[in-house]
């Protein structure tokens, strides 16, 4: 008997050091002498809502005709991660892909006198910008749950830039701007006063729960915060608040 309780034990032990690191309950065969992984690769993408809070003048004729001072946009995130468990409860995590963030400002206009009454316009300020993204962190576990938390920091290498500023009739309904068709929309031509910063440094908090999904996968759902270190711009202040949720989706290697 004492054979048997030996084996038993050793096998019992064996199993726990193995599924220690990630804690997942997944079934092996029992004839496959395979190790509980404790590296994965996936994919990590996101999505959310950002509240901008900027400082950015627009000039015309060298004198200021507005400033943006608040914007919202709908950013993308992809990456491709990589990431190592090492601790029963710890995994670091290193990250690389795209981030492309399309944003809109409004500032208001002028009121000017217009045959018995005033026209009153706004200005709208729209640009999209593409990074590529390098990320780096750490998560850890929550008790005994599938759930953690994880602080990571991005950098931001500003890829491509695009942008647009438009001058937008309020009222009167019946003023419109000169041209064929007329519109109530035109696009300012002349530069902003600012330009946009080459590298962002972004730090970011997430709360994110581990489900698997079969032998050696597991898909995450998970709440991001994130904030920049430095300004989007290098000549005005720019900032921002990402409120978002994604998923991975990991393979064990």
């Amino acid at each position: 008997m004492t054979r048997p309780i030996i084996i038993a034990s050793v096998f019992i032990l064996c199993t726990t050091v193995y599924s220690s690191a990630q804690g997942f309950a997944w079934e092996w065969p029992p004839r496959s002498p395979m190790n509980m992984p404790t590296k994965f690769i996936g994919i990590d993408a996101g999505t959310g809502y950002v509240q901008h809070a900027a400082d950015v003048g627009y000039t015309q004729n060298l004198i200021l005709c507005c400033t943006f001072t608040s914007g919202a946009g709908v950013p993308l995130r992809v990456l491709v991660i990589g990431e190592s468990w090492v601790a029963a409860k710890t995994a670091v995590s290193a990250g690389f892909g795209l981030t492309m963030s399309n944003s809109s400002f409004v500032a208001p206009g002028d009121t000017l006198p217009w045959r018995s009454t005033q026209v009153i316009n706004e200005y709208v300020y729209d640009v999209t910008l593409s990074y590529i993204t390098v990320e780096g962190g750490v998560r850890q576990r929550l008790f005994d749950s599938y759930g953690s938390i994880g602080v990571f920091v991005r950098g931001q290498i500003l890829a491509s830039a695009s942008e647009s500023l438009l001058d937008r009739v309020l009222s009167p309904n019946d003023y419109y701007f000169s041209g064929n068709p007329r519109t109530k929309e035109k696009e300012i031509t002349s530069n902003l006063q600012t330009s946009f910063s080459p590298f962002v440094l972004e730090t970011a908090l997430t709360l994110q729960y581990d489900v698997p999904m079969g032998r050696g996968y597991y898909i995450a759902p998970a709440l991001t915060f994130a904030i920049p270190v430095t300004s989007v711009m290098s000549d005005a202040t720019w900032r921002y608040l990402w409120t978002g949720f994604g998923f991975k989706l990991m393979r064990g290697i």
